[in-house]
């Protein structure tokens, strides 16, 4: 791991090095799609306007000159405070759909269970590490009282995202994928029947998340673990099971009347 440390160095955001970009085909007869601003108290114009110098500084997004915009909204999390997203609705109306294909969660755990040692890693803001094709860029404008913005990596609510990052994962972990790593969205479990394969197997998987400049979340990674939590399942040489706290939530659901 300490060969790795840079995966695990979350000072200040990166962006992958991918030969896949994000893209956004938009049906061939649509004009830009082209919003106002939302109207917001003066205490959730702060927030947007701090969250827009954060961005900046990192180099995430860029003032922009596009046709396009999508307005802004605040979503509040469970802890009080708000997320940053884009309303971009309309402009995912006109997206034409990526069919590629996404994981099944039962394929994915069934995969795992009988072996010995698992680790698993969650990208940190993964969409954000992710660039956007050059050419598309203009489409992921947003519009605030501050002016017009568009990101250079991809953001949440697009409607291509989830297949799109897949693929640049996919296509990344290639070489051990199915065999000792499996892909769900931007979390990465590797598993193994001996510790020392398990030691090959996790090298192997971070020297290429670490030659493409992706970064982890280390709070959410865990590593060389015989039995560990995936997917909703406590996992082990054993097999697997629902997680207790969702086993507990079905008991506790009171009887109709």
């Amino acid at each position: 791991l300490y060969q790795h440390n840079s995966l695990f160095d979350t000072s200040e955001p990166k962006i992958a090095k991918t030969h896949i970009y994000h893209t956004i085909p938009t049906n061939v007869n649509s004009n830009p799609v082209n919003s106002k601003p939302y109207r917001v108290s003066s205490e959730k114009q702060k927030i947007i306007d701090n969250q827009i110098d954060s961005m900046y500084t990192s180099g995430l997004i860029r003032p922009s000159q596009s046709a396009w915009s999508s307005p802004v909204v605040l979503v509040k999390k469970k802890d009080g405070t708000y997320r940053f997203c884009v309303d971009y609705r309309r402009l995912n109306q006109i997206t034409m759909k990526d069919s590629y294909p996404l994981p099944h969660m039962e394929e994915t755990i069934n995969q795992l269970g009988g072996s010995s040692y698992f680790s698993k890693m969650d990208l940190k803001s993964g969409y954000f590490q992710l660039p956007i094709d050059e050419k598309d860029k203009p489409k992921t404008a947003f519009i605030t009282s501050r002016g017009l913005w568009e990101f250079n990596v991809l953001p949440q609510g697009l409607k291509n995202a989830p297949p799109s990052f897949q693929r640049v994962l996919n296509n990344l972990l290639a070489t051990g994928r199915w065999q000792f790593c499996l892909i769900y969205l931007d979390d990465i479990i590797i598993f193994s029947k001996s510790f020392p394969d398990h030691c090959t197997h996790l090298n192997n998987v971070l020297s290429v998340l670490n030659q493409a400049n992706f970064q982890l979340n280390p709070p959410k990674c865990a590593f060389a673990q015989s039995e560990i939590d995936y997917l909703g399942h406590t996992i082990n040489a054993k097999g697997f099971k629902p997680l207790n706290t969702n086993i507990n939530a079905i008991v506790q659901v009171p009887n109709p009347r």
